[in-house]
């Protein structure tokens, strides 16, 4: 609400943040010209240095702003897709709390809409363990860091996931691809028997497994985790598959 941004932009004045104040005053000036008070700001601002205390009547204390609010607005602003004037909401809640964990979610999550993608994982990095969305923003953010191809900081988040929470089989699943990604077969090898101990019934787990065998040339370790899947379930057409195909090149026959 441009009411609540014209008192922040004069608490940052009396901060001697001017860079910060600019770049909220330049959005006002988009939707609020004609106000007589987004001007004023402006006007002060023009031959302002930075870190010049500029000193403005009638500002908030900062432990004043309504915080919760603002960070209901900035969710209805990103629903409805005005992703610029949820950020603004954000910057003020985090002026005032930089360790509020939603508003680092919300904030990194307006950046991923607007495709700054660098930004979006800097923010949602700045969650610590034992706050809200920790998972959500490690996860997601070690997600991004895989489609940038940064494989060694994504596998990196993904082991501080699992340091908070061993044996998670979501975790190391992602571990796993993680290493497979990276073209680090061993290590998505050991990654996946560490799986299957939690989850030794997993069809599908132990094919993938065998798969990873096959990849390292390891044919008996591959042709035995096939067969363990096929234990599991009769039914694993890939992992017949693969027998079959593989006991046709070996001239063995899939029933021996």
């Amino acid at each position: 609400p441009a009411p609540i941004l014209v008192d922040f932009c004069k608490l940052l004045l009396n901060l001697g943040k001017v860079d910060e104040a600019k770049t909220i005053v330049a959005k006002l000036l988009e939707t609020n010209a004609e106000d007589k008070e987004v001007s004023r700001l402006a006007d002060l601002l023009q031959d302002a240095a930075p870190g010049q205390s500029l000193a403005v009547a009638n500002f908030p204390a900062i432990d004043s702003l309504p915080l919760e609010a603002l960070i209901h607005t900035a969710t209805l602003k990103f629903e409805s897709r005005d992703f610029v004037g949820a950020q603004m909401s954000l910057f003020i809640v985090l002026a005032a709390d930089p360790s509020n964990a939603r508003a680092h979610y919300y904030l990194g999550s307006t950046y991923l809409a607007l495709q700054e993608l660098g930004d979006a994982i800097d923010e949602l990095l700045k969650i610590n363990p034992g706050q809200v969305f920790f998972e959500d923003s490690r996860t997601l953010a070690a997600y991004l860091l895989q489609g940038r191809k940064d494989y060694s900081k994504s596998i990196e988040i993904i082991k501080e996931l699992i340091r908070q929470d061993p044996g998670n089989a979501r975790f190391l699943n992602f571990l796993a691809t993680a290493y497979k990604q990276a073209g680090d077969l061993e290590n998505a090898a050991l990654t996946m028997e560490e799986i299957a101990k939690y989850n030794p019934t997993d069809d599908k787990l132990i094919f993938s497994l065998g798969v990873v065998y096959d990849d390292l040339g390891r044919r008996e370790a591959a042709i035995e985790s096939m067969k363990k899947a096929i234990a599991i379930n009769p039914n694993n057409a890939n992992a017949l598959n693969y027998l079959a195909y593989t006991y046709a090149e070996m001239g063995t026959r899939l029933d021996e």
